[in-house]
């Protein structure tokens, strides 16, 4: 049931005392995916949805381009902009080094499944 993921670990060397980061992959972890238990439910349905509205995953460590905590916040704050501007928001751009894109827009959740 579970997936083989080859990795590339930081690691802590003892003879030289000093934390090592490997060139090539050196750990093998097992991940379970939610649609892993699917065979296991008496019933489950499956719903279509845009990726980025329903999907954003954390799977590497922040500074990763691709599933990392950076990534998810990011499609999250595009998300609360998509829906304040559905509803005639205007984002003007700020005076700093970082650009409207790269600005965090948080809804709460709260808020969001009222």
């Amino acid at each position: 049931m579970y997936h083989q993921a080859v990795k590339k670990i930081p690691y802590y060397d003892t003879l030289t005392d000093t934390i090592m980061t490997p060139t090539v992959c050196n750990v093998m972890k097992l991940e379970l995916f939610i649609f892993d238990a699917f065979p296991l439910a008496d019933r489950w349905i499956v719903v279509e949805a845009e990726r980025n509205d329903e999907f954003a995953p954390v799977k590497n460590e922040s500074g990763d381009k691709v599933d990392s905590p950076d990534t998810a916040r990011a499609l999250m704050s595009a998300q609360g902009r998509r829906w304040l501007q559905a509803v005639g928001a205007v984002f003007e751009p700020i005076e700093t080094e970082n650009n409207i894109e790269n600005s965090i827009c948080e809804i709460s959740p709260l808020l969001s499944y009222e």
